[in-house]
């Protein structure tokens, strides 16, 4: 897919990410690309089990590790748009300065052991279309390039643009950012709706604490400014003494200056007029070395909440009271949040935990914890799934009030198309771990491209026409740990092409099952056929008791007579006898690149082109 000249919020280029269990490794994504424009609400769609929570998981690096593990690609964030057209111009100059290395390499009759190993960091940087220029595969080819010398000027150049574009990329990229830098990035700048709230909230805190938490962790200095300002307003309201001469020390009563009504002396707010204190403020005194103490406390922390005095602050006693204020304000903001969500009594739920609320409130208290610091990007996994209608409707309000406000994307994850309809400007569609089409909603909606996106569509009910059996997509979702080569949708395709893919083992499927048949010789056949080795997904061979030669006449002329009916059969590509046995080559097995039929609309189906792979 075609980068986009205004830099996006967020760029996803080549993303791999797999699970290794004792059943098989799960490709769970297989290069993703795709980009969320800033400002922009981008649908993911697709049935279940395609990758769209792996996907949210990846760019978070949230994803379990072992078995999980992200493998390839990039995921640029907040990239500024002076890089980004640096980014795109040295993009634009790798690419043919890195072929035409790669060209000269292969022309190269004598290559010394540097030069393939640079040959096969390149290759990779065109196993695929558009050439992969992620990170990963950039430092790779750096350090062959390192390994080899720059005496050749080509070998020079790429090394030169090669690196111009790892110091480019490097500070936006988070897959190598650290992980104290993630956390600084999760649930302040990219917070996260997660799909089951009952699992992702805390069982023994309270709601409104773990939306405080979320507040004190990534707010702190807005916290600080704000308890400065209201410090400095309420000084010199805050109680003293009163200046009669019968005041009676033992009784430690004094004059609140907001109402004029005594209070005790270590009360945190007038019982009257409500007017907070900063802790037992006194005349003079150690209290009001104290209060002082906070004071430079605050400001330091709005400067920088990293600051060494504060962490050991945070450990005397007495000084350590100033995170009680702040405390105070972020569970006054968590209630706020509550309120915001539509949350009837929020100080009563504020107070409850988890297991006290019903799927829907609890649905709830995850939006508000994820809207609490304003992010750049909300994703929003299955937000609506465990809330009525009603609740339903509130919630897509509110994440777009959140675009409206601070100007923040939405990555929207869903099965509810009705819902990507009415809230996205474009939508991505997934099938088994890989992007089938991305394009603006209208467009997809109004004419979709990929057969699979079709297929969805026309399994929709729809009021406007009557249908006596909605249309399935047939077959089942693919098992990951063995994915289909080439397109993984075409087992279930309904316009698939030979070049589509097919392996040695369905077209072995294909022949047993002709084999059997009776007549024609299929059944004496059958017994000559030692072994069906499809090992090799791009080769079945057929080991016979001696009469190889039999056995290859009968499988072309099944293929002469069968072809036309089986697009499976179509892709064996040549048949050949050696000994006693039989081997069928099959075509190509190449993942379809993303074409770009119409403006903005990409779909990966060769039904629009790009066969033969380059």
């Amino acid at each position: 897919m075609d980068r986009p000249q205004g830099a996006p919020l967020l760029s996803i280029r080549g993303l791999v990410t797999r699970f290794y269990t004792y059943e098989g490794t799960v490709q769970a994504l297989d290069g993703i690309d795709f980009y969320v424009r800033p400002g922009e609400t981008f649908g993911l769609v697709g049935e279940t089990g395609c990758g769209k929570s792996v996907t949210a998981l990846s760019i978070l690096r949230l994803v379990p590790v072992p078995p999980g593990k992200i493998e390839e690609g990039e995921v640029l964030f907040l990239v500024p748009q002076g890089t980004w057209a640096k980014i795109l111009d040295a993009e634009s100059a790798a690419i043919p300065a890195l072929s035409s290395l790669r060209s000269a390499l292969r022309g190269s009759s004598s290559a010394a052991e540097p030069d393939t190993k640079l040959l096969k960091a390149l290759d990779k940087v065109f196993r695929t279309t558009p050439p992969r220029l992620d990170l990963k595969i950039l430092n790779e080819v750096n350090g062959a390039l390192k390994s080899t010398g720059r005496e050749e000027a080509a070998k020079a150049q790429a090394s030169r643009i090669v690196r111009g574009l790892i110091q480019l990329k490097t500070p936006y990229d988070l897959l190598g950012r650290s992980t104290e830098y993630l956390r600084k990035i999760r649930g302040n700048l990219i917070a996260m709706i997660f799909q089951e709230p009952m699992s992702a909230l805390n069982p023994v805190i309270v709601a409104g604490d773990q939306i405080a938490e979320n507040i004190l962790l990534h707010q702190k200095e807005i916290l600080a400014r704000d308890v400065l300002a209201d410090l400095d307003r309420r000084i010199p309201l805050l109680r003293r003494p009163r200046a009669s001469a019968d005041v009676d020390p033992a009784t430690g009563l004094y004059r609140c200056t907001a109402c004029g009504k005594e209070v005790p002396a270590l009360v945190d707010s007038c019982p009257s007029c409500h007017a907070r204190y900063f802790g037992p403020v006194v005349g003079g005194g150690a209290s009001s070395l104290v209060l002082r103490a906070y004071r430079g406390l605050y400001r330091r922390m709005a400067k920088d909440p990293n600051d060494a005095l504060l962490k050991i602050a945070s450990r005397v006693p007495v000084l350590r009271r100033y995170e009680r204020v702040m405390y105070r304000l972020a569970l006054d903001r968590a209630v706020d949040m509550l309120r915001a969500v539509r949350i009837p009594d929020p100080e009563k739920v504020a107070a409850s935990y988890p297991f006290e609320l019903s799927g829907g409130m609890a649905q709830r208290v995850m939006i508000a914890i994820a809207l609490s610091c304003s992010p750049k990007l909300l994703i929003a996994d299955e937000p609506t799934t465990a809330v009525d209608v009603t609740i339903q409707a509130q919630v897509l309000k509110l994440m777009q009030d959140l675009r409206q406000r601070v100007g923040a994307s939405v990555l929207l994850i869903t099965h509810n198309l009705g819902v990507v309809a009415e809230t996205c400007e474009r939508v991505g569609v997934m099938y088994a771990g890989v992007m089938a089409e991305v394009g603006p909603t209208r467009s997809l909606f109004k004419e979709p491209l990929h057969p699979y996106t079709k297929g969805l569509m026309e399994s929709i009910p729809r009021v406007t026409a009557e249908k006596d059996r909605l249309q399935i997509i047939r077959g089942n979702v693919p098992n990951l740990t063995k994915p289909p080569p080439g397109c993984r949708f075409h087992p279930r395709c309904p316009v698939a092409l030979a070049h589509c893919g097919w392996s040695s083992d369905e077209v072995r499927s294909r022949l047993e099952s002709f084999a059997k048949e009776t007549g024609g010789g299929g059944s004496a056949v059958a017994d000559q056929v030692q072994e069906w080795d499809d090992s090799d997904r791009t080769k079945l061979v057929l080991r016979t008791d001696g009469n190889a030669t039999a056995v290859g006449e009968w499988v072309s002329k099944v293929l002469r007579e069968r072809k036309g009916g089986d697009v499976a059969l179509q892709a064996v590509e040549s048949v050949a006898v050696d000994g006693d046995a039989v081997a069928l080559t099959l075509l190509p097995q190449v993942k379809p690149p993303m074409l770009e039929p119409r403006p903005g609309h990409f779909v990966a189906c060769y039904q629009y082109g790009g066969w033969p792979p380059a």
